[in-house]
């Protein structure tokens, strides 16, 4: 895969590790709490990773490394698919 400028592949265990890392951030309200998903990419330059979910939907999300409580943290934004999302980079 060739990533947008400053995103990166991620091997299993660094996925593995991000999903773990996030799902000790999702409040129970959050979109994605209780979603399957995997990590597939990061940012060198920032806490963003892009997310594979279980129904083919790609999701961009800002670690926060922290507890949340609400439905608002960590943000993430929502595309229909891995085209959509590389074409919003553009």
């Amino acid at each position: 895969m060739s990533w947008p400028p400053g995103w990166r592949d991620v091997g299993a265990d660094e996925s593995a590790g991000l999903v773990a890392a996030l799902r000790g951030e999702l409040a129970p309200a959050h979109i994605l709490h209780g979603r399957a998903f995997a990590v597939i990419a990061r940012r060198d330059d920032a806490d963003d990773v892009l997310l594979r979910l279980d129904d083919g939907e790609v999701a961009e999300m800002h670690m926060t490394w922290a507890r949340q409580t609400t439905a608002d943290f960590p943000g993430v934004l929502l595309y229909v698919d891995l085209d959509a999302w590389l074409e919003a980079q553009a």
